[in-house]
């Protein structure tokens, strides 16, 4: 990367929820000491802090760019380790999708994690890190520069990476309709986990679909479904059942949603990541795995930005954006055990996504070649790695990788 033996580069990351901070962690290790890594955030802007199930590719950025230690910091933030993500009740038989490589994740507590960052990061990299706290009133592109204004003030930046949450305004944003559901109940209780072997829950319901995410603090549940199909007393009587107890919108927080992800996710000297790039919905916690690959575009460019450029960045985050679009339809066309009218719906959908996927039809096409010459491991990567996606093709009795 450039040599700057006058002043530092500065790169601001806006916004210290997990995308912030999984974005800072993934590139200081990377950035040479000529660059200042900012963290700039309003410290009265609450962040939205459910409980995080994540990828492997998290728990390597945390890591390298925190030092963070499974056996001596996970109590830091009420973590669980992970080690995939448990189906249940979408076919008659559980099963577990496995994480990447075999490896693990962890589940945690999002509320915590600044602080725990914020100390490492200053520990690790006292010549690197800067935290600037103020109202961030705006982010604009300069002559070879970004620009955030802070409390009337305007700040100086070579990038920006915009971390703020949800866009106020989806002009510049596909809304995708690969995701049946647009409403989440959520719901904690206390932690009843005592297995050595923990996975995220996904839990098909008759109206939509429960995660479930482990906590040593909490077991935090969100009940995911349509609100054109299924009004809020009825998904409400559900969880009352599987909780076995009466329970009120009083007891719950509510969420509504849509998908989407930004046309543009870079523009100039300015790069979104997070909510503020994407957002779908949990399903084997897609969006946070792109947290990292949306870091790693970023990194490629400041080492190459003739060749890695913002044409690059924004052709490939929306191809990844594209092929998540694809998965979740994989995911549901297949229906659950519940012959509902969600499900009806869902299968519907995500079917006629699927006939229209010229990459869906692609990769089948490469799977099964590959598993004809005996090489199953082969093949490109579509969201899940070929071990992954055939794991998930056989549980779901799908069998389009198979040459029967």
């Amino acid at each position: 990367m450039a040599q700057n033996s006058v002043k530092k580069f500065r790169l601001g990351v806006v916004g210290v929820g997990t995308a912030g901070i999984v974005t800072i962690s993934h590139l200081i290790p990377w950035v040479t000491n000529d660059w200042e890594i900012v963290s700039v955030y309003d410290p009265s802007t609450p962040i939205l802090g459910i409980g995080e199930s994540t990828n492997p590719n998290i728990v390597s950025s945390l890591q390298v760019g925190l030092g963070f230690s499974e056996l001596y910091d996970l109590h830091e933030f009420e973590g669980t380790l992970k080690f995939g993500t448990k189906y249940t009740n979408w076919r008659e038989h559980e099963w577990i999708n496995p994480l990447f490589g075999g490896g693990h994740a962890i589940h945690f507590n999002n509320f915590k994690l600044k602080d725990f960052a914020f100390k490492r990061l200053k520990e690790r990299w006292p010549n690197k890190f800067r935290v600037l706290e103020g109202k961030v009133e705006s982010i604009s592109n300069g002559f070879q520069c970004a620009n955030i204004k802070i409390n009337d003030t305007i700040e100086r930046f070579d990038y920006v990476i915009d971390c703020r949450g949800f866009p106020s305004d989806y002009t510049n944003y596909v809304i995708s309709d690969c995701s049946p559901v647009n409403k989440c109940f959520v719901h904690s209780i206390d932690p009843h986990i005592k297995d050595e072997f923990v996975c995220t829950d996904h839990i098909a319901t008759k109206n939509g679909w429960m995660f479930g995410i482990p906590l040593t603090s909490r077991h935090t549940y969100g009940y995911l479904f349509n609100t054109n199909i299924t009004k809020d007393e009825d998904a409400i009587s559900e969880m009352s059942d599987f909780f076995e107890k009466n329970l009120s919108k009083d007891d719950l927080i509510e969420y509504n949603f849509k998908s989407y992800y930004s046309k543009s996710v870079m523009n100039g000297r300015i790069l979104n990541n997070g909510n503020r790039a994407l957002f779908f919905e949990p399903l084997s916690a897609s969006s946070i795995w792109c947290y990292v690959a949306i870091a790693e575009m970023f990194a490629h460019h400041l080492e190459n930005p003739t060749k890695y450029n913002v044409s690059f960045v924004n052709t490939n985050f929306m191809e990844m954006a594209k092929s998540l679009e694809d998965m979740l339809s994989f995911l549901y066309h297949g229906g659950s055990i519940h012959d509902t009218d969600f499900w009806k719906f869902a299968k519907e959908r995500a079917n006629a996504r699927l006939n229209k996927s010229l990459l869906f039809a692609d990769i089948v096409k490469e799977y099964k070649m590959n598993e004809s010459q005996g090489t199953p491991l082969y093949g490109r990567t579509w969201f899940f790695t070929p071990h992954s996606l055939r794991v998930i093709d056989k549980s779901m009795n799908y069998n389009y990788f198979t040459n029967l």
